[in-house]
């Protein structure tokens, strides 16, 4: 599981911070990821395991866990750089980086 984690995850999700996604993206996305822990595991559909108990035999969370988790780390970041850096400014507006806007 360490290895799928630090490979193929961090691989699969390189800047999804920053990604837009629509619904059933992040659902093959989580297929893929239950697919792939399914496989770690031995387990086939045969075994008829639901992916709570699939997700909780591998101590792991489920891909919307880690995508939300990897995103507001990010907002976190991103809140807490100095005023005038481009990220802040394109995430908070030009209110950020101390101008006012005309009226």
């Amino acid at each position: 599981m360490r290895v799928y984690q630090a490979v193929a995850l961090s691989t699969l999700l390189y800047g999804s911070e920053a990604w837009t996604l629509y619904s059933y993206q992040e659902a093959r996305l989580n297929v893929f990821h239950l697919r792939c822990i399914h496989r770690l595991l031995s387990l086939t559909w045969r075994d008829r395991v639901t992916n709570i108990d699939v997700l909780a035999k591998a101590w792991m969370p489920s891909m919307y866990s880690i995508l939300m988790t990897r995103r507001l780390r990010w907002l976190g970041s991103v809140s807490q750089m100095d005023d005038g850096r481009i990220p802040k400014d394109l995430l908070f507006g030009e209110l950020a980086s101390g101008t006012r806007p005309t009226d």
